[in-house]
């Protein structure tokens, strides 16, 4: 028999000891006077499953199973502000430990965030913001056709930037250090993805606002203050097991210790007119190439992930000058890069179908007198 909130006693409606209504209510049938009443059924269960739909909730972090209506409210919270989960996002927060998190880059990238961002989410509403922002955002991005930005996905990204910049206006406490690098890691990824356009002929560089087309790639230097704020190498850091893919993308042999033409395809070279003497100072293509030139021989994948993206960190501020006034030589050397990056991660793969190929058919229209950007063109077509 199932007790209600009054105690009025309800009686058995099938055969004991499991009555159905007891059963719908989420509770062990207590028509045995040994059963507490209002004990909730189910073994413990370690996934947050369920949540969309169906009868039950099961949530990781309680450890039992219980009925969608009776759930303990989930918040995330710093003590600053506070964000309450509901049941989607609860659900949304599951499909982001189980699968989101898993695409987001380099194997052990993706299983450190796998471990700990969850964690640290429930105790930074900035960062649970940026949490649901990516996984609605992947799920939109794994449907075809690409259907455009939903109000769920707009609101949390609001709530993530507005939060995650009112924090760094405040002096940072050690305590938010690594939620602030998370956060920032995650934006920089929906920045990839913030593309709404459909056919190439739309896309950047045809596009007439390059400022505005560009904020992704401004991304990356609004990564590095951020990363220099909240210094993920210290040892005290949850990321200092993925320190050394960390130093492999913002740190290791700069570029500013190269000089030459050593590894760059003599086609480079010649199109960015470099000599054995070139360097940084010397020649504003200089960064790009020497960054572009060891990928040329390999696709992006999840184990070299990293040492592509560390491409966008290398590149100086002139030669993002030229790519905003669309430099033709700029915008070929970004487009061999988009070129390795068509197929993943997917954050990255849908601009750079689209926009390498607007990049293709911009330069086909307006250098055709350019012999030697035709013919390097040619190659990525």
């Amino acid at each position: 028999m199932l007790k209600t909130y009054t105690y009025k006693l309800q009686q058995c409606d099938e055969a004991r000891p499991n009555c159905h209504k007891c059963k719908n209510f989420g509770v062990t049938c207590n028509f045995n006077a040994t059963i507490p009443d209002l004990q909730p059924s189910g073994a413990g269960s370690f996934r947050l499953a369920g949540c969309d739909g169906g009868d039950e909730a099961s949530q990781t972090f309680l450890g039992i199973t219980i009925p969608k209506f009776l759930y303990p409210p989930v918040v995330s919270s710093d003590h600053t502000s506070a964000f309450h989960l509901d049941r989607q996002c609860i659900a949304r927060l599951n499909r982001f430990q189980e699968r989101t998190v898993l695409s987001i880059g380099a194997a052990r990238t993706a299983n450190l965030y796998q471990e700990i961002a969850v964690r640290m989410a429930l105790s930074h509403p900035y960062l649970m913001h940026a949490v649901q922002t990516l996984t609605v955002n992947h799920e939109r991005f794994m449907s075809r056709p690409v259907p455009p930005r939903t109000a769920t996905e707009i609101h949390h990204w609001s709530q993530a930037a507005v939060s995650f910049h009112q924090k760094l206006s405040l002096p940072i406490k050690p305590d938010d250090r690594d939620a602030l690098w998370a956060t920032a890691a995650l934006l920089g990824i929906m920045a990839f993805t913030s593309i709404d356009v459909s056919t190439p002929e739309d896309a950047w560089p045809f596009t007439s606002d390059a400022t505005q087309d560009l904020e992704w790639l401004n991304m990356s230097d609004g990564k590095v203050a951020v990363w220099n704020a909240t210094d993920p190498l210290r040892p005290d850091s949850v990321f200092a097991p993925i320190r050394d893919e960390y130093l492999h993308l913002y740190g290791g042999v700069t570029i500013e210790e190269l000089f030459g033409i050593n590894g760059i395809p003599q086609d480079f070279v010649q199109l960015c007119q470099m000599n054995g003497l070139s360097c940084t100072k010397s020649n504003s293509y200089f960064a790009a190439v020497h960054s572009l030139a060891p990928l040329l021989r390999s696709e992006c994948n999840s184990t070299n992930a990293t040492k592509f993206m560390s491409f966008l960190c290398r590149l100086s501020p002139e030669f993002k000058h030229l790519l905003q006034i669309k430099d033709p030589r700029a915008l070929l050397i970004l487009c061999h890069w988009y070129a390795q990056m068509r197929n993943y991660p997917w954050f990255v793969a849908r601009r750079a179908r689209l926009e390498g190929h607007s990049i293709c058919l911009y330069l086909r229209r307006y250098c055709f007198k350019d012999t030697l950007i035709q013919d390097m063109v040619s190659v990525l077509e």
